[in-house]
Order: structure tokens, then C-alpha cells, then sequence
């Protein structure tokens, strides 16, 4: 529809119709719902948003050529959902901090996403879910310390603390450091429901330091070295079997060269969906001699 027919709408989907760049300014104060999935948006104006007052529920998912958000979404001050999932966004605006009653906030797939400014978050006190899987991979090493991203995002970790009403969280690991300071943080793994783990080799993974990850539906690892799996007591096999990975369904392991094989997946046993690429070195998913081991203790 034409932008001048869109006054008195309620919701309004534009997905997949090869919009670039919309130019000019809507006016649509009773707009509730806007979705823009899936285009080719390489640039929003900072006008653009300026009478939707009312919106609710925007999604810009998948816009490839989106890197910045407008100075103007200050004024999305009703705003509850805001879907910014594998776009090329870079940074995120000081301006976001208008939107005090986002409760959904999704990251994830922000490949290039490397300034989140302090406090930002934070800010969203009513927020509810935060998904951040595959958030920042390819700009690690341009994360400063005037982000919550910089020092394996632990600044971030830390103000997450302090939202009340926070109850699903999608999580990236960009290092093994970054790994032992987020399993500092009980409250973080209890609402954690997917975990991505990059570039994880010195030292490597420990993957039974997750297991007891409460509410952990998926595990991605990626080029990362996996230590060798070892468990020494009885109780330590009962507690895994009892306990381990006991949500985890859907597991992705790629480019993990190192790897022989994959015997802690044995404690997934509600595992339905597994993947593997490029893992040249893995012989046996299972390992026959290191499930004999496990029944041996046990």
C-alpha cells in the first residue's frame, strides 16, 4: 500500500516486498504491529518513525543491509517488541533508552554488532527475553571498552543481574575466558535457553561444565578445541544421567577439528536434533570405549 493509506491501519506487513530504503514519512499514530522481515532496507530516516506513537511490535529481521537504527526510534516509546535478528547492525543507539517498555529484545544473528553502550539494557527494566546467539561474531576484536560487549561482555553479564523480569536469555562465548566468567553467574544459566561457544581453544571447552544448565534447549559450538571427556566417580555419572543436558534438544558442532568424538552427547538423552560439520578429526559420534568406561564406573 501507498504511505499516504497507511493512516488508519493497525498492522502492517511489508515482508519479503524488496523495500530499500523507505523515504517517506508515514504518518500512522494507531499503528500497533509493523513487520519488515526479510528485505533489503539499507537505511531507515530519522523521520520515519515520528508519528507511530502506538507501535507495539517491530520487526526488521533478516535486512541484510540494515548497520545503523535511526536517531528517531526514540519515539517508539510504547514499544514491547523489537526484533533486530540478522541485520548488520553495528552499534546501538543512546536513543534506544526511550523505549522503557521493551520487553523483547532479539540480537540475535548481529554478526557485526560490536558498541552496546553501558547502562542501555539496563535500562529496560520490563524486559522479559534477550536473545544474543551468534551476536558479535565478527567483531570481536572491535569491541571497546564503552561497550558492555568489551572484556567478554561481563559488564554486560553484570547489569543482566539486575532485571527482575528477565526469563529467557540467548547467550554468545567468544573465548574460553569468556566461558569461565559467565558460569559465575547461577542466575544467567538458570534462564539461558541456547548458548553459542566460538573460538574456544586455550584453554578447550569443558562441555559437562554446561551440563547443569537447568532450562538449555540448544548448544552451538564452533571452532573451538573440546577437552577430553573425563569422570572419575559414580555419583558424578548418576548426576549427569539423572541431570545432565536434561532440556538440551538440539546440538551443532562445527569446525571443531580436534575433536575424536562426542561421547558427552550420551547424556543428552532428550536430544533430537544434532549436527555436525567439519570436524575432520572425529572417528566415532560415541565412543565405544569411552561409553564402556562410563558403564564401568557407573
Amino acid at each position: 500500500p501507498k504511505v499516504e493509506e497507511w493512516e488508519g491501519a493497525k498492522r502492517i506487513s511489508l515482508m519479503k516486498t524488496g523495500i530499500q530504503s523507505p523515504s517517506e514519512i508515514p504518518t500512522c499514530p494507531r499503528l500497533v504491529t509493523f513487520l519488515l522481515d526479510g528485505n533489503w532496507i539499507e537505511e531507515i530516516t530519522d523521520g520515519f518513525f515520528r508519528s507511530m506513537s502506538s507501535l507495539r511490535v517491530l520487526s526488521l529481521r533478516r535486512n541484510l543491509a540494515l548497520s545503523k537504527l535511526p536517531s528517531g526510534i526514540s519515539n517508539l516509546v510504547s514499544l514491547h517488541h523489537l526484533d533486530l535478528s540478522w541485520t548488520r547492525i553495528r552499534g546501538l543507539p543512546q536513543e534506544l533508552k526511550a523505549l522503557e517498555k521493551l520487553r523483547y529484545l532479539s540480537l540475535e544473528g548481529t554478526r557485526h554488532l560490536s558498541i552496546i553502550p553501558h547502562q542501555l539494557i539496563s535500562g529496560f527494566s520490563k524486559l522479559e527475553v534477550l536473545r544474543l546467539l551468534w551476536c558479535g561474531l565478527w567483531s570481536r576484536k572491535e569491541q571497546e571498552e564503552g561497550s558492555v560487549l568489551y572484556d567478554d561482555a561481563e559488564p554486560l553479564m553484570k547489569e543482566l543481574l539486575g532485571l527482575k523480569h528477565l526469563n529467557v536469555l540467548s547467550w554468545s562465548l567468544h573465548s574460553s575466558l569468556a566461558v569461565q566468567k559467565f558460569l559465575k553467574y547461577p542466575k544467567l544459566l538458570s534462564i539461558t535457553q541456547s548458548v553459542g561457544v566460538y573460538f574456544c581453544q586455550s584453554p578447550p571447552l569443558n562441555v559437562l561444565h554446561l551440563a547443569y544448565m537447568e532450562n538449555l534447549q540448544e548448544l552451538v559450538i564452533l571452532n573451538s578445541d573440546l577437552e577430553e571427556m573425563k569422570i572419575d566417580s559414580a555419583e558424578e555419572v548418576k548426576k549427569l544421567f539423572r541431570s545432565g543436558f536434561r532440556s538440551l534438544n538440539t546440538v551443532s558442532v562445527d569446525y571443531c577439528q580436534k575433536a575424536k568424538d562426542l561421547t558427552w552427547l550420551v547424556f543428552a538423552q532428550n536430544l533430537k536434533e544434532l549436527r555436525i560439520d567439519s570436524c575432520y578429526d572425529v572417528e566415532e559420534i560415541i565412543s565405544v570405549d569411552k561409553l564402556s568406561d562410563i558403564s564401568e564406573i557407573n
